[in-house]
């Protein structure tokens, strides 16, 4: 039996002037979103790693004016936004302007590859051993 919250959660963080300056700084290359979201998703997975947390990768980003108002939004919409700090000396903010990123959790292990597909009749089969729709009373 587990607690029913009336949330749902989004995780966020929010990436100030100070870390893009320290991005460009140690950056060989241009900075752009596609490798500023690989450098958060590598981060996100060290932190998935070293603390055996919630696996999070990028869902989208965006700049955002009013990070108050966007915290307020996704509350009304039964969403509870929860700062994630991908740095140690990461401040967290939750008003003024900046460059938002949301995440969404990888049930990685939700996944199933074609060979492990192949290789594993329980995935085709079904708990009983009955073959997967036409066990369950489905036609195929």
């Amino acid at each position: 039996m587990g607690l029913e919250t009336k949330y749902e959660y989004i995780y966020y963080t929010v990436l100030d002037q100070d870390w893009f300056d320290t991005a460009r700084r140690t950056l060989t290359m241009e900075l752009t979103t596609e490798r500023l979201v690989n450098v958060i998703n590598r981060k996100l997975k060290y932190i998935h790693d070293k603390y055996n947390d919630k696996l999070l990768e990028v869902d989208y980003s965006q700049h955002c004016d009013d990070i108050d108002h966007w915290i307020q939004r996704n509350v009304q919409h039964k969403e509870r936004p929860v700062f994630v700090q991908i740095d140690n000396n990461q401040p967290i903010i939750t008003s003024g302007s900046g460059t938002l990123f949301v995440f969404y959790e990888d049930d990685e292990d939700d996944e199933v590859t074609i060979e492990q597909a192949i290789n594993d009749s329980s995935y085709w089969n079904g708990p009983d051993g009955i073959d997967g729709l036409s066990g369950a009373g489905g036609r195929l």
